[in-house]
């Protein structure tokens, strides 16, 4: 699978084997790329578009709504993740109520890790910058969309990269007009695979993720809810302690592919 970087494309179906659907797609390992892709004029028009839109906000906050829909039935809801991020270095990404698959925690300090698999946790010094942070890595803690966001809030020649290895094989979509809004988006076809990304046209803000398993007749979709710009985010939020029975670790114990 090309689309494959630190994070897999197709995790929003992997995801679907938590409603008992398809078992978990594996990614292949990062390619090693030595030079930063080439984009199709378009795709990084509209990257840089949506990259200097997040570069202004001072904080934001959303909440990711996963839904997974078979041919023929309605779609279900698969499951609910919130990244909220304060500048210059408060950051969070959790599934509300509980610890979940995953939690990522900065609350300025010290930077917090958790994967529910292994019971485990990462904690280092918090670097002084959101910028900084590792976020988005091999680990793939992140759900797609969120990994998306979290790189565009970041910005910087690594970052960059990053989104343009994802993005190298993208090309412009329609534009989908829904009610009162508008949006751009960019697609990318692999075999039985497709993968759209949903922007609005009016802020340049990502909004969506999608992707269409023909093979399997799933569509898994990604939505970003409750979105706020530059407001207030309760200090709870950052706040962060591992559950009891999680070990502290320097790197996560490997779980196979």
């Amino acid at each position: 699978m090309r689309r494959s970087l630190t994070f897999p494309a197709g995790l929003a179906l992997a995801l679907i084997s938590l409603t008992g659907g398809i078992g978990p797609l594996q990614a292949d390992p990062p390619a090693k790329v030595s030079d930063t892709p080439t984009l199709n004029p378009q795709v990084a028009s509209l990257l840089k578009q949506a990259e200097a839109a997040y570069q202004k906000l001072n904080s934001y906050q959303h909440t990711e709504v996963l839904k997974v829909e078979a041919a023929g039935s309605k779609a279900s809801p698969a499951g609910k993740f919130m990244l909220a991020l304060e500048r210059p270095n408060k950051f969070c990404f959790r599934q509300p109520g509980g610890d979940g698959m995953t939690t990522i925690v900065s609350d300025g300090k010290n930077l917090f890790k958790y994967r529910d698999r292994t019971l485990e946790y990462i904690r280092v010094a918090a670097p002084d910058s959101f910028k900084d942070m590792t976020i988005v890595d091999e680990e793939a803690l992140l759900s797609p969309a969120s990994s998306l966001v979290v790189l565009m809030l970041q910005g910087g020649p690594v970052a960059e990269k990053k989104l343009a290895e994802f993005l190298a094989h993208f090309i412009p979509g329609d534009d989908v007009t829904e009610g009162k809004r508008k949006y751009q988006t960019l697609s990318d076809s692999e075999g039985e695979l497709t993968t759209r990304l949903y922007f609005d046209a009016t802020t340049h803000l990502f909004t969506r993720w999608s992707n269409t398993d023909k093979q399997h007749g799933l569509t898994a979709t990604e939505t970003l809810q409750d979105v706020a710009l530059n407001k207030p985010i309760k200090p709870s939020v950052f706040q962060y302690a591992p559950p009891l029975g999680a070990t502290q670790v320097e790197k996560f114990t490997p779980t196979g592919p």
